[in-house]
């Protein structure tokens, strides 16, 4: 009798096995995906939005002015939050409003695990709707985006008081209705730990790790025909850093400006000769990459293959915004740097 039920506990642990939910690094697990299936099909995506530039006095203000002013939704996918970004309270006055909270907060922050135990604990005693990201489907959900109402936000930055006073971010912020249902699909799924099946639903001008990151970016490097700036907290990746090779070899002119830190130290050391910058003040942890003045690109992703292939990461790609160009080539001018 003990042999029979041991043998059904192991025939449904199998079982259980084999119905696994479905998995998103589908390009390196299923042979029948390629990354070939990701094309640009749809028109030049138009925007319209706005992108705020951190640190600086009124982004934390129009922060909370907006969840103050909310009327039904307020949905946050985060990495960190943490109550010195003051965005705690106004969240839980929405609540006492009605208004429809739910937040993805990753529960695992490397490094510092525990960091967002408070605010969870805090959110939940109001009887706000939280859960923890899925790490059985990626990493980290390293994401850092919000949809007020019917506004979308796409962040390099978390809710922390660094965001706000210490660190180069930006946030860009629109309402396109593309965007915007893509963003509501992607929450409702981690929401709900499932996975995102609608693969050839994905916009074109949406880099979103770990489904189709990896080929938009290196897309987007080899488009550059004449000027590459990418201006990022951390490059680490092999395949990037070869195609940014292959672009210097071809003559192309290529500025790195990445945070002043150990790992970019050492990857500087292998590239005397590439132009990199260091940037010390204030702390650069922005992800942008600019390819010939006209598309930028904006979102979590760190250029490491972690970001790249094993995280949840939101970005966006921006055609035809000189003056968003002109704005953050003018903060990457005026950062203080070590050559």
């Amino acid at each position: 009798m003990l042999q029979l039920k041991i043998y059904i506990i192991i025939l449904l642990l199998i079982v259980g096995g084999c119905s696994s939910p479905y998995h998103e690094h589908f390009f390196r697990e299923n042979p029948e995906f390629s990354t070939d299936i990701i094309k640009v099909t749809e028109e030049i995506f138009a925007s319209t939005g706005r992108v705020e530039s951190l640190p600086n006095t009124y982004t934390q203000h129009n922060i909370i002015e907006s969840i103050q002013n909310a009327k039904s939704r307020i949905w946050i996918e985060i990495y960190t939050w943490t109550d010195a970004a003051k965005l705690t309270d106004p969240i839980i006055q929405a609540k006492k409003r009605w208004v429809d909270i739910r937040i993805v907060l990753e529960g695992n922050v490397f490094g510092t695990p525990r960091i967002n135990m408070p605010i969870a604990k805090k959110l939940k005693d109001a009887g706000i709707s939280l859960i923890y990201a899925d790490n059985d489907r990626y990493s980290f959900t390293h994401a850092k985006f919000w949809i007020i109402d019917n506004t979308y936000s796409i962040s390099t930055g978390n809710w922390t008081a660094s965001f706000f006073k210490k660190n180069r971010e930006y946030i860009y912020s629109s309402t396109d209705n593309s965007t915007l249902r893509f963003l509501e699909e992607i929450f409702i799924s981690d929401y709900s730990h499932m996975g995102y099946k609608k693969i050839s639903k994905i916009p074109a001008h949406i880099v979103i790790s770990p489904l189709d990151a990896r080929a938009k970016i290196e897309n987007l490097l080899n488009q550059t025909q004449e000027n590459l700036m990418i201006y990022v907290q951390t490059l680490d990746d092999e395949h990037l850093i070869s195609i940014i090779e292959w672009l210097i070899e071809s003559g192309k002119h290529v500025e790195i400006c990445t945070a002043d830190n150990d790992s970019n130290r050492a990857r500087q050391t292998q590239y005397p000769s590439w132009r990199w910058k260091l940037i010390r003040k204030p702390y650069l942890h922005a992800k942008v990459i600019i390819v010939d003045h006209s598309q930028i690109f904006i979102g979590s992703h760190n250029l490491t293959t972690n970001a790249i292939e094993n995280n949840r990461e939101m970005g966006i790609i921006l055609h035809n915004r000189p003056d968003l160009i002109d704005s953050i080539e003018t903060d990457y001018r005026n950062d203080t740097c070590k050559m």
